[in-house]
């Protein structure tokens, strides 16, 4: 059988809870589009989208922390903007944190963020326990504005561009089949 090491795509080396714009993505798990539909270049979100966008838009009201700049729910993945505005010395109070989970930090709220919005979509949906996302997700630091202009651009016009999106139902069944 072979030995499968997922790899890290993030920066090596790099402090996630640095004062900072990321650009992240993450997809439902499976590809499944749970979230709405794209309908002519704009999405229409139903009932489990709209919590993915409560819960994304409380973000910034329960962490101080964190901005939020474009974001956009796509029927099965979600591309946003975060901003992390750390004071010096945030995050190295007295309490212990897992290395991998610094708080204030970038992980922590993709971590809390998809298991709020798990809880509830379970919740509405009388289910016990069922995955909603992907285990991982993308990140990209933002290293100047007009890279931030470029993302922003990019997410606007995602709903536009959904059936050529590489997470559209029919390009990812095209991925697995052929391996491009």
């Amino acid at each position: 059988m072979p030995d499968y090491h997922r790899r890290s795509v993030r920066l090596r080396g790099y402090d996630y809870s640095r004062s900072g714009a990321y650009f992240i993505t993450f997809c439902v798990q499976g590809g499944v589009c749970l979230f709405g539909d794209a309908i002519e270049e704009q999405m229409s979100l139903n009932s489990l989208g709209e919590i993915v966008q409560d819960e994304w838009i409380g973000s910034a009201d329960i962490r101080s922390e964190i901005g939020l700049d474009e974001f956009v729910i796509m029927p099965n993945h979600f591309h946003a903007i975060a901003l992390i505005n750390q004071a010096p010395n945030a995050g190295q109070g007295a309490q212990p944190c897992a290395p991998t989970r610094r708080p204030r930090s970038l992980s922590t709220l993709v971590a809390q963020f998809k298991a709020s919005t798990t809880r509830r979509i379970n919740e509405m949906q009388g289910i016990h326990e069922a995955r909603i996302w992907q285990r991982n997700f993308h990140d990209r630091v933002i290293r100047d504005y007009g890279e931030l202009m470029r993302i922003r651009n990019y997410i606007i016009s995602n709903p536009a561009n959904w059936l050529k999106d590489e997470y559209h139902p029919n390009n990812l069944a095209k991925f697995y089949i052929t391996g491009m």
